[in-house]
C-alpha cells in the first residue's frame, strides 16, 4: 500500500518548522520563546510558498509584539496531548530577552515573576513524523523553511532583531504592538 504524504495544514507547516534543521544543522532544532516561534510562522506565511496552507488554519492579527495567531497556541497545546511536542521553561535564553534600559522597560516571553521563556522542541514521536513531513516538500519549500529556519532562529537574530525585521516589513501588524517605538528606533 503506498501512501503519499503531503503538507496540507498549518499544523503540518509547524511540525516541518520544528522539525527542520537551523543553523546548528540539527533535525529537530529547538525553537526558544512563542514569540519567536509566532513570528517564524508569520514570516513562512508572508515570505514562501506555504501561503495558502497557513492561512486556512491561522489568522495573524496585529497584536501586543505584532503579528500573533491564537491558532498557534490551540496546535501548540494539541502536540503536546499528543505527545509529539515538549514546552519546558529554559531558565532565560539570552536571544528573547527584551531589554530597553532607556525607558526602564523590560518585558521577558513569560509573564512571571523570572526571566524565562519556554523552548519547543519535538519528541522522538515528533521527529519521526515531522521528517515525513519534511521529506514530502519539494526541493524549493526544504529551501523556505530552512532559510527560515537559519536566519531567525540562529544566535545571531536576537528577539530584537527579529522584531525589528517583522516591524519594518509589515508595519500593518504593529498598529497594537506595545513596544513598536522602541524596537523601530533600537535597530
Amino acid at each position: 500500500m503506498n501512501t503519499e504524504v503531503s503538507i496540507s495544514s498549518a499544523t503540518d507547516v509547524l511540525l516541518v518548522l520544528l522539525y527542520a534543521p537551523g543553523i546548528s544543522n540539527k533535525e529537530g532544532e529547538p525553537i526558544h520563546g512563542i514569540t519567536r516561534l509566532e513570528k517564524l510562522m508569520f514570516l513562512l506565511e508572508k515570505e514562501t510558498s506555504f501561503k495558502e496552507i497557513i492561512n486556512k488554519n491561522y489568522k495573524f492579527d496585529a497584536y501586543d509584539y505584532g503579528p500573533f495567531s491564537s491558532e498557534i497556541f490551540d496546535d501548540i497545546e494539541s502536540l503536546k496531548s499528543a505527545g509529539i511536542l515538549n514546552e519546558s521553561k529554559s531558565g532565560g535564553h539570552k536571544l528573547e530577552y527584551i531589554d530597553f534600559e532607556e525607558n526602564e522597560m523590560n518585558v521577558y516571553e513569560t509573564i512571571s515573576s523570572s526571566p524565562s521563556i519556554k523552548k519547543y522542541e519535538l519528541t522522538p514521536k515528533g521527529i519521526a513524523i515531522g521528517k515525513i513531513l519534511f521529506e514530502s516538500l519539494s526541493d524549493i519549500q526544504k529551501k523556505e523553511i530552512l532559510r527560515i529556519k537559519s536566519e531567525f532562529n540562529s544566535n545571531s537574530m536576537s528577539i530584537n532583531k527579529l522584531l525589528s525585521y517583522v516591524y519594518r516589513g509589515y508595519p500593518d501588524f504593529t498598529k497594537k504592538s506595545v513596544i513598536r517605538n522602541q524596537i523601530l528606533h533600537s535597530y
